[in-house]
């Protein structure tokens, strides 16, 4: 980027679908996908325990993106929340 992150037009109102898949040995598949350009995407939880296989990226418009998400223990689809910078 040749401008600060703050000064990019962003959507504020725009938000990533999500479809979530719980998998047979206990971890989610999470598919994101954007309707308009989506800034610094990231999963949360509250769980230490849990490992992304990405985190924190730019979804362009039209663009998806299936992340494995693997606990110590099942993991939830309550256990993750999805963000991005665009609702700050």
């Amino acid at each position: 980027l040749t401008v600060p992150i703050k000064k990019l037009n962003l959507d504020l109102a725009a938000w990533p679908m999500m479809i979530v898949r719980p998998t047979a040995d206990g971890a989610l598949d999470v598919e994101l996908s954007a309707e308009s350009y989506l800034a610094f995407v990231h999963l949360t939880s509250d769980r230490a325990d849990l490992i992304f296989s990405d985190n924190f990226f730019d979804l362009p418009a039209g663009d998806r993106r299936t992340l494995r998400i693997t606990g110590a223990t099942p993991v939830a689809p309550a256990d993750i929340v999805v963000r991005c910078w665009n609702g700050r």
